[in-house]
């Protein structure tokens, strides 16, 4: 049995590259030999080929360029080119190709697998079948057998296990990623299938027992424990010292899941989602899921943090326009989508902004624009809905000494740079007192919570500008922020949100997240057209 293309868990629990060559290749065909009853053996690497195939050949050059003209973004010379990208953008055509190409008929008895020739002369196969044509499909396009992987094994979801066969690829960043050539057509997702508070019902656990390609059949072993999990774990995890979760990362991957899921899956390209869902991992230490996006040098503007609103926009539509010059560049508009969310996540926006729908949990505000919108002015910083110079927010020592806050330069500065404008709060700054110099301005907080600050450092030009011990004044991002789904929300995670109760997060959260899938889906169609 196959399954559509679910979201994924556990992806990188495995040693994609295989645990330990198997010598014995010989399996049983499932066949008769021609003009006998007698089932025969052969050699499983024999069921992918690659280049010197011929009908692989004119595949490629007759079949791909036919399916790239009806693509907004098929490019034929970048997909046949060396050129950086061309390699992860020929893994993505392909998938999309054998999906829409080859129809999926299952089977449920062991049907015999199907030669990548006999799949394309029959238009048809099941899940073995386009596995197999699309590692073939790969191989012959110029992949490299070491980034390819045909993995047969098992798919778990709901307290199921189902055989299954699919492809890995390892893309141009060296991480493996999980290529499913199968498409399912849905209707509107409704709360009984989203699950609780819009989220997807759990992700599906892909479960290798083989993986081959033309040269090699390797056994894959299954960590006993964490000890052995972290040990075997790929060399490239080890940079994950680096993360910056301070927006959880699976709020982000929902939040894209959910704007574009629908459009995809309607238009047939799910290959689309599913390579924006690759940007997301699982930390090896905490379990939780983290973006691309934050496993790099952290920067304000990436973030909207720190009172950079105008400056992270600008760093938005940067990131926007450069998708839409390039929309085959998938990976620039994760980037922008990672921001989108957290402008709704980390400014005041939706504090202050009209609902068109003040449902509690579908409700939802107008995507911000700020050409069209004209600036509020009961953004109010010292009134009661958000007064700053309340004692409940705390401000950052090193700038403001003195016992209790200083109100009236604190009312200065505000009156200077916010009243009436959109802020954040502030976030991996310089920290006063004794041992500011080590671990910066962390926040409250527990120290999982509290450690990615202080390895987030605001780059030099920032802190050097003049003005920049203003944003002091701001409240700390933990005080002010609604980054997490509120069922996660703890009794200590409401002590350090100063902003609001238990019951104005909760609806302050979906407003929020419902608000950023809009906005992440209109950019996307404005931007993508086919």
């Amino acid at each position: 049995m196959c399954l559509g293309q679910p979201s994924v868990r556990g992806l990188h629990d495995w040693n994609w590259e295989g645990d330990e060559i198997e010598h014995d290749t010989v399996v049983p065909s499932m066949r008769p030999a021609v003009g006998s009853k007698r089932l025969y053996e052969v050699d499983v690497r024999e069921f992918l080929v690659t280049e010197r195939n011929a009908v692989m050949r004119r595949t490629l050059s007759r079949d791909i360029p036919k399916f790239l003209a009806g693509l907004a973004d098929g490019d034929p010379e970048f997909f046949n080119s060396r050129s950086p990208g061309s390699f992860d953008y020929r893994a993505r055509i392909l998938t999309a190709y054998v999906s829409t190409a080859i129809e999926y008929v299952g089977n449920d008895r062991r049907d015999p697998w199907q030669f990548p020739d006999e799949t394309l002369a029959l238009k048809y196969g099941d899940c073995e079948d386009r596995s197999l044509l699309l590692a073939s499909l790969l191989l012959a396009s110029g992949v490299s057998g070491y980034n390819v992987r045909a993995a047969l094994g098992e798919v778990r979801r709901g307290g199921r296990s189902y055989d299954h066969m699919w492809v890995m690829y390892k893309n141009e960043r060296g991480r493996w990623q999980l290529l499913e050539p199968l498409i399912v057509h849905v209707g509107k997702l409704t709360s009984d299938t989203r699950g609780r508070e819009g989220r997807r019902p759990p992700p599906a656990e892909y479960v290798p027992h083989f993986l081959f390609n033309d040269t090699h059949l390797w056994r894959v072993r299954r960590p006993d424990s964490e000890a052995e999990r972290l040990i075997e774990r790929h060399p490239w995890e080890r940079e994950w010292v680096r993360f910056n979760p301070k927006f959880a990362g699976d709020v982000h991957q929902s939040i894209l899941n959910d704007a574009l899921y629908n459009h995809l899956s309607m238009i047939w390209r799910r290959d689309i989602l599913d390579w924006l869902n690759s940007h997301y991992f699982s930390i090896a230490i905490t379990g939780d899921t983290v973006d691309k996006v934050d496993t790099g040098t952290y920067h304000p503007f990436d973030h909207f943090d720190n009172g950079y609103v105008d400056e992270s926009w600008e760093r938005l539509q940067q990131n926007l326009e450069a998708f839409t010059a390039a929309p085959r560049n998938l990976d620039v508009f994760a980037h922008a989508a990672h921001g989108i969310a957290d402008f709704y996540a980390h400014t005041t926006y939706l504090h202050w902004a009209p609902l068109i729908d003040p449902h509690p949990v579908d409700g939802y505000a107008e995507p911000y624009d700020p050409v069209t919108m004209a600036v509020d002015p009961i953004r109010d910083y010292t009134g009661d809905k958000l007064n700053l110079l309340s004692n409940k927010y705390s401000i950052n020592t090193r700038y403001f000494r003195s016992r209790g806050k200083d109100q009236a330069k604190i009312r200065g500065i505000l009156d200077r740079r916010w009243q009436g404008k959109l802020l954040s709060g502030r976030y991996g700054q310089p920290g006063g007192g004794l041992l500011g110099w080590a671990t910066g301005d962390i926040g409250p907080g527990s120290l999982k919570q509290q450690a990615p600050e202080v390895i987030s450092t605001i780059p030099a030009e920032l802190k050097n500008a003049s003005g920049f011990s203003d944003r002091g004044a701001l409240p700390h991002h933990n005080e002010i922020a609604v980054d997490d789904f509120p069922s996660e929300m703890t009794s200590s995670d409401f002590k350090i949100q100063k902003l609001y109760t238990k019951a104005e997060y909760a609806k302050q959260f979906h407003w929020r997240y419902n608000t950023a899938c809009r906005h992440i889906l209109k950019e996307f169609i404005n931007r993508w057209s086919f």
